[in-house]
């Protein structure tokens, strides 16, 4: 099985957390103090933050890395600056830059949910990337602790444990992704991978036929959506 992370693929990936963070409006509201509140450091890295992700919408992910920088350079404890640069990183594959920016994230702790958990995600993501599997498992368990309907998490989950041939774990994680999301394209075509790699790997005849009757239906349903 190859890894489909693809550039065109990250970008999308890209775009849906935009909307994600934009739908539930993740922006910090300053800390009231004397100062005008238009000055304070909060507000003028949001100027940067928000400039940053008017860029990335128009595909200028290097110019967005900027302002996202600007924005961090103003208030260093911006955690949305970090996960949404790491995210432009992840897209222009520049992934050891993406961990960087994803652990800071997440060491801020959980001052944003969104922002938090999409750093958690992301980095398990980059981890796929860089072909560490185990490091992948591990931040997406950590997610479904707290996020525990996550489909995404679930299947990403999946796809790092095919890596390190964990197959048994990899199908229960794919089907829990399936179950929570029917419409789930990427799990369908996932198992089927799997199902047809079992296939492979056995020699009962009757064994083999069934899995490759079930990677057959996967496969179907998978090109439906």
């Amino acid at each position: 099985m190859k890894n489909n992370f693809n550039k065109k693929r990250n970008q999308f990936i890209f775009i849906l957390l935009l909307f994600v963070i934009l739908y539930n409006g993740c922006k910090t509201t300053p800390v009231q103090t004397g100062r005008s509140s238009e000055s304070t450091p909060r507000v003028l890295a949001t100027k940067h933050f928000d400039e940053g992700i008017r860029l990335n919408f128009e595909r200028n992910y290097r110019q967005a890395v900027n302002s996202f920088t600007n924005a961090i350079e103003i208030d260093p404890s911006f955690q949305g600056a970090y996960t949404v640069r790491g995210t432009a990183y992840f897209v222009l594959e520049m992934y050891h830059e993406a961990l960087q920016d994803y652990d800071k994230a997440i060491s801020l702790g959980p001052q944003d949910y969104t922002f938090h958990t999409t750093a958690f995600y992301m980095r398990g993501r980059t981890y796929i990337e860089l072909e560490e599997y185990e490091k992948a498992v591990n931040d997406f368990t950590r997610l479904l602790f707290s996020m525990p309907l996550s489909w995404e998490a679930y299947k990403d989950r999946g796809i790092a444990n095919i890596f390190l041939e964990r197959y048994e774990e990899a199908l229960l994680d794919l089907n829990k992704s399936i179950e929570i999301n029917p419409n789930n394209k990427e799990g369908y075509m996932t198992r089927g991978s799997l199902y047809a790699k079992l296939a492979d790997l056995t020699d009962d005849i009757n064994i083999k036929n069934e899995y490759i009757e079930r990677a057959r239906a996967d496969f179907e349903r998978g090109e439906a959506f």
